[in-house]
């Protein structure tokens, strides 16, 4: 109980730091909560209202453009080239395969949902692998996650909250998995090996729960599905780390990450990984690092109500350390691959300001190198998501509704 105590208390200072503002508020509290216990859970986080930013305007066709390399490493932190332009776009994700990267966005016109897989390559424009237009689209402005993709596969969720999973090939046929699953978060792929999986959120009840599946290469299912969610939990937010899926139970009051091995023959029983405190509703966590060092980035409220990112170290009780502070308001995303930390900062206080994408050196220790910032021609960008290769970085970003590119490298 020491050790979760400090935890706590690493967290509440952390809340601290993420703001300028020195009033005090209930997320300062010096005495933190109990970690929620499985006898008598604290109630559930409420269903969060619609995300409150600006509409998302119409996707503007967009002529694909030459992908620069990536710039000289740095002595330090991470280096990136100049923005391409992939696609129309309102979501995202990048993933390495091969020597290369693969990309996938999601973009919508009125009552029309298009998700279109791209090869990336340094020096060429991209290339498209697969386009799937939904036939249950999702409304323009009304998804709230974006799809997720491994070097093998492509996972998004429709408009009648089923999971898809399709093959990154040219005639790729996408596979139903299961349903319902939630518009709130993405679903997670695993690839490691010779295992594959896909997690998911079902929010269609209360608590929320996690379920995952076993893969096959052609991205049909294997077995039944699985049932992550720990017994007198919830889960929510699932995000892969080699082979394994990490995903949160989110409380009112203190969250806990969890952590589920996946095998060729299914899914071990899901463990708690730590606890994380306050986080922001919905939550949006990423995974990073490696099974002998993991960490969690995740979404928090900071001081004044604000939106803050923080870094934890799982199975650890050290205290979190602060990706981006609390200084605005509004949703943020993260997302991290390896050592590489990708996050949403706020360039002011409204809720609807504009945002710019901080790429992060996570060092053994935790500590973070200096920021990269990346932005579009716009001198924006928001929903970061990294990918790191055998050479070199790749951030792929929004700004208004296109999809960018950047390749970079790092160095710890």
């Amino acid at each position: 109980m020491g050790s979760l105590k400090g935890a706590l208390a690493g967290l509440s200072l952390l809340l601290i730091a993420c703001s300028e503002d020195p009033r005090p508020t209930p997320a300062e509290s010096v005495d933190p909560p109990e970690a929620p216990s499985a006898v008598d859970p604290p109630p559930e986080i409420e269903a969060p209202a619609p995300e409150p930013s600006a509409p998302e305007p119409a996707p503007a066709p967009v002529v694909p453009s030459e992908i620069g390399a990536a710039p000289p490493a740095p002595e330090a932190g991470c280096a990136f080239g100049t923005p391409s332009a992939i696609a129309a776009g309102q979501w995202g994700d990048v993933a390495r395969a091969d020597d290369g990267f693969v990309a996938a966005t999601s973009s919508s016109e009125g009552t029309r949902e298009t998700l279109s897989v791209w090869r990336l390559e340094a020096g060429a424009e991209p290339t498209r692998l697969s386009t799937h237009a939904l036939t249950h689209p999702v409304p323009s402005g009304r998804r709230r996650a974006g799809p997720a993709l491994s070097a093998e596969h492509v996972a998004w969720v429709d408009g009648e909250r089923s999971l898809f999973v399709a093959p990154l090939s040219r005639d790729a046929r996408p596979t139903r998995i299961g349903g319902p699953a939630s518009l709130r978060f993405s679903p997670a792929l695993v690839l490691d090996g010779d295992v594959r999986a896909v997690a998911w959120t079902d929010d269609s009840g209360t608590p929320m729960r996690v379920r995952g599946r076993l893969l096959r290469p052609s991205g049909e299912p294997t077995g039944e599905a699985a049932d992550l969610t720990p017994e007198g939990g919830g889960g929510a937010a699932p995000s892969a780390l080699g082979a394994s899926i990490v995903f949160l139970d989110p409380r009112a009051a203190m969250s806990v990450a969890h952590r589920a091995e996946v095998g060729t023959d299914g899914f071990a029983p899901t463990t708690v990984a730590r606890p994380v405190g306050l986080v922001t509703a919905p939550p949006v966590i990423a995974a990073l690092g490696d099974e002998a060092s993991p960490w969690l980035a995740f979404t928090l409220v900071g001081a004044a109500a604000t939106t803050a990112v923080g870094l934890v170290e799982l199975g650890s009780a050290a205290p979190a350390r602060p990706i981006v502070p609390g200084t605005g308001y509004g949703t943020l995303h993260v997302d991290g691959d390896g050592r590489v930390v990708a996050a949403d900062a706020p360039r002011d206080r409204p809720p609807d300001a504009p945002r710019e994408i901080h790429v992060h050196v996570v060092g053994d220790d935790g500590a973070l190198g200096e920021a990269a910032v990346i932005t579009g021609p716009g001198g924006s960008g928001r929903r970061g998501r990294v990918a790191v290769g055998r050479d070199g970085v790749a951030v792929l970003f929004i700004e208004a509704g296109r999809a960018y590119v950047s390749f970079g490298r790092c160095q710890r």
